[in-house]
């Protein structure tokens, strides 16, 4: 499988941050004895995001402060010296929250599936009969 990312000026920082909030937010929940699953990995793209945003507004505020206008369109895409993916880092935030969001619906509607207690019952060796475990 080939991946491809591009950027320019330090708009690498991006993987790096990416890769580092999965890291976090795995030993977090490690040490904290939270339940396995891939929900982790949707706050960690949510917080990696955060970390992404205030990275490329550090880094591209020079670059912000000739954008004469607050229009939102012109405050997320403008010619920025640290990119990712073609977009300023910050603005790439935005699919990263996205992505972490999603993760976490998905995560949610897998939890909390009938289908997911009737699976756990029958590996827990029971018998599912009318909607209930039976032990």
């Amino acid at each position: 499988m080939l991946y491809v990312v591009w950027w320019t000026g330090r708009g690498y920082y991006t993987v790096p941050i990416l890769v580092a909030s999965m890291v976090v937010f795995e030993i977090a929940r490690a040490v904290l004895r939270l339940p396995d699953g891939f929900w982790v990995f949707g706050f960690a793209l949510i917080g990696a995001a955060t970390a992404n945003w205030f990275a490329g507004r550090k880094l591209n505020r020079q670059s912000l402060k000739k954008v004469r206008t607050h229009r939102v369109r012109e405050r997320l895409i403008y010619r920025a010296r640290h990119k990712f993916m073609s977009v300023p880092m910050e603005t790439f935030s935005i699919p990263m929250v996205v992505a972490g969001v999603a993760v976490l619906i998905a995560a949610a509607l897998v939890t909390f599936s009938p289908l997911l207690a009737q699976d756990r019952c029958l590996d827990a060796g029971g018998a599912w009969h009318e909607g209930r475990c039976a032990q």
